[in-house]
């Protein structure tokens, strides 16, 4: 289910950019659906999933895998992790590089012309015994060779993991979707990194296997991110776009905003949306059909986000919004549903 919400959100962001073969289908519904900056700060916009990509040689041009460049002659690969004290699963060597930079490579959006901040781990490899210089670039990715936007190097000097951390200006990148993010060994010798992680803002947010995991507390999204309402059941709504959001116009005479769902049984599910009214005191309803999670809210006329959590009736799948009130329009955007 949530591929196919992606696919539509990636379908409809396809409209309103400019090199659409830059991103990838999660890239574009991620796009969209993070507007929320205190999401953006938590979320890793490197993908490190696996299983991760056998074949280093290939050169992607979506950001979902890693892949070797630069004019080193090091051999990089992937590698199982054994350290508990990790997150990641998985970490990343080059071996025997003979001079010259060698990098990991992955084209990630910078959806902000702003600050990021990036992290990793790095350490000498068994049988590497004088230290070595590991380096983290990010270039333009419409000329890698001749637009440099950062560079940071650091002596990496122990076989215990060491961490390599800085803030990155972006502004640069301003009227482009991406950038490339290389992390690798620059001279001689072998080395190994573990857990890339780069995030909006100027504080570390903790590590994250790819760009939809550790949102919302560290829980996914399970089918709804920003959905596209035009697909959900809406007789007599009007939907109308406004500052990058679907705004459904909900009526004061009981006209219902629903979808079905597939719930799991016995899980708690939290979902988040934001609303307002024409007249303060006008108000909304929500609720999972049969369900616990039945809930009215009144409104102000500001943009407020309401939360709330219940417990679905696996006998009905329907999830609604209508405007309860007598009075005027009340209006609705933005809605997220998660496992809690």
């Amino acid at each position: 289910m949530i591929n196919d919400k992606l696919t539509i959100l990636a379908n409809q962001f396809r409209n309103h950019i400019n090199s659409p073969e830059k991103l990838s289908l999660d890239d574009m519904a991620f796009l969209l659906a993070t507007h929320d900056l205190s999401l953006r700060k938590q979320v890793n916009l490197l993908s490190n999933t696996d299983p991760l990509p056998s074949d280093l040689s290939v050169k992607y041009t979506v950001s979902q895998h890693w892949y070797m460049g630069s004019s080193g002659q090091g051999v990089g690969s992937i590698f199982e992790l054994t350290d508990n004290s990790l997150r990641a699963t998985h970490g990343f060597r080059i071996t025997d590089n003979n001079g010259g930079n060698r990098d990991f490579v992955q084209s990630p959006i910078f959806y902000e012309n702003g600050k990021y901040t990036f992290s990793i781990l790095a350490r000498l490899p068994e049988g590497q015994k004088s230290p070595v210089t590991a380096q983290i670039r990010i270039f333009s990715s419409v000329n890698s060779f001749t637009n440099s936007i950062f560079g940071q190097r650091e002596s990496v000097t122990s076989h215990n993991w060491q961490e390599i951390t800085g803030i990155i200006d972006a502004s640069q990148i301003a009227g482009k979707l991406g950038g490339d993010f290389q992390f690798g060994i620059s001279g001689e010798g072998s080395i190994e990194f573990a857990q890339p992680m780069l995030n909006f803002g100027t504080e570390k947010a903790e590590w994250a296997s790819n760009p939809l995991d550790d949102v919302m507390g560290g829980v996914a999204p399970l089918d709804l991110f920003n959905p596209d309402l035009t697909t959900w059941i809406h007789p007599n709504i009007e939907i109308f776009s406004e500052n990058g959001y679907q705004v459904a116009t909900l009526p004061p005479d009981g006209s219902q905003l629903w979808t079905t769902i597939s719930w799991e049984q016995d899980k708690t599910y939290r979902w988040t949306f934001e609303a307002k009214a024409e007249s303060s005191g006008d108000g909304i309803h929500t609720e999972m059909w049969g369900g616990a999670g039945y809930t009215n809210y009144a409104l102000t006329t500001d943009w407020k986000e309401y939360s709330l959590s219940g417990i679905p009736n696996p006998a009905y799948n329907n999830f609604y919004f209508w405007n309860y009130s007598n009075h005027g329009n009340v209006y609705l955007r933005n809605i997220r549903i998660y496992e809690a």
